[in-house]
């Protein structure tokens, strides 16, 4: 590939990246889930408290029951920004997350070599798919950890460096305190490690033994 080439294909990237950005600022006003109030107010009760909440105090119908918020994290994040950066912060938090999935995206693509046609085409239908669920909700964190789990996954498969498993370790002593999706991570991981890294490691060794 020529340089010129290489920087065509980067500028085009870069393109699609800041045309994703105004498309999660613009797809929906800020906080248009119900459900991202009651984060919010768990967040509030985190914030105010120092404590995870331990009885439901926001429900009219479960009031006074045993319950722990196994999203609790996300709500302190979520009502962090709203005190501080109100409705324009929560748009950008889902813009930032939106843009930064896909740039974990790109970067696997690069890693696996993907032709530069089938690049665009993934990024494409990965940002139609996310558009749909990019709703001031938990979940929007949980699709940057996936992107990011992937990326990690696929660069020590290629080159392992004793330093990868630590952003893993951090991702999965993060996530099950914000967004339920963290068991599905973890089925991820353990595919990918079973499937993939394993098997081309005991491939390895069997090839040094045989020489």
């Amino acid at each position: 590939m020529t340089l010129a080439k290489k920087y065509l294909e980067f500028a085009i990237i870069i393109s699609f990246l800041i045309l994703a950005l105004v498309f999660f600022a613009a797809i929906f006003p800020p906080i248009v889930s119900f459900d991202t109030y009651f984060h919010l107010a768990v967040g509030r009760e985190v914030a105010i408290t120092h404590q995870i909440p331990k009885t439901d105090s926001f429900t009219f119908v479960g009031a006074g029951r045993e319950w722990i918020s196994n999203e609790w994290l996300a709500g302190l994040v979520l009502y962090f920004i709203y005190d501080n950066f109100h409705e324009n912060g929560i748009l950008a938090l889902r813009t930032a997350l939106g843009v930064l999935t896909l740039g974990f995206i790109v970067l696997t693509l690069n890693l696996a070599k993907i032709n530069f046609p089938l690049k665009i085409l993934t990024l494409l239908t990965i940002a139609l798919v996310l558009s749909t669920r990019m709703i001031d909700r938990p979940e929007m964190i949980s699709f940057v950890f996936f992107a990011f789990l992937i990326y990690l996954l696929t660069k020590y498969q290629l080159k392992p460096n004793l330093l990868l498993p630590l952003p893993i370790l951090l991702i999965f002593a993060i996530w099950p305190n914000i967004q339920g999706y963290a068991p599905i991570g973890l089925a991820v991981f353990a595919f990918y490690v079973l499937k993939v890294i394993l098997p081309e490691k005991l491939d390895f060794s069997s090839t040094l033994s045989s020489v």
